[in-house]
């Protein structure tokens, strides 16, 4: 039934709440699926929804409010960079809910449920945010931490930022102790929802 709606296609970078600095919890995909309003807008909202919870085939569940359910960059996705979700990715469907922390990107859905009240998922439950909004960060990625660098030699600083949907719009790196600044130069991100290199 999901894969006979019409589909939209998007690159979101995602990334877990627990992940550390520089931690390998994130990652860019190319994902597919439905727009969540549009299912909503067929089961018929009504004014008494507070909440829509994502209910997942391992019993964890969390929710979003329905102010931001009803925006157009979530999906409910089933295919990963071209094919369908691996089982690892949430096999047979998948919230995608850009800007915000993995939590909140249900996997192995079952169920999208709307109710009455403020429903608070399992992280929310253990005082995690209840929004988990992305924080903006970046990471040096090369030179590795512990590499030995010549001081005679040029060398290249490679690395990304993530902002979640707000963008990344300037880098400056500081390779003399926060003294002085230098502007990165920017690669042209993947989409509005995805790190910049």
């Amino acid at each position: 039934d999901l894969v006979a709606q019409p589909a939209i296609t998007e690159i979101v970078t995602l990334e877990c709440v627990g992940n550390e600095v520089a931690g390998e919890a994130i990652g860019t995909a190319e994902w597919q699926g439905v727009q969540l309003k549009s299912l909503l807008d067929k089961a018929g909202v009504t004014s008494q929804t507070q909440d829509v919870v994502f209910h997942a085939a391992d019993g964890y569940s969390d929710s979003l409010t329905i102010e931001r359910a009803m925006m157009d960059d979530i999906m409910v996705a089933y295919h990963m960079n071209g094919v369908p979700l691996p089982l690892g990715h949430g096999f047979l469907a998948r919230m995608i809910v850009p800007g915000h922390y993995g939590m909140k990107h249900v996997q192995w859905l079952t169920g999208i449920e709307l109710v009455s009240s403020d429903y608070k998922g399992y992280y929310p439950r253990k005082d995690w945010s209840d929004e988990a909004i992305v924080k903006t960060k970046s990471w040096i990625m090369d030179p590795q931490t512990g590499d030995t660098l010549s001081v005679r030699k040029q060398f290249t600083i490679q690395g990304f930022a993530f902002a979640g949907s707000r963008g990344i719009h300037r880098v400056d790196i500081s390779t003399d102790g926060v003294e002085s600044w230098t502007a990165a130069n920017l690669a042209p991100p993947l989409s509005p929802y995805s790190w910049v290199m």
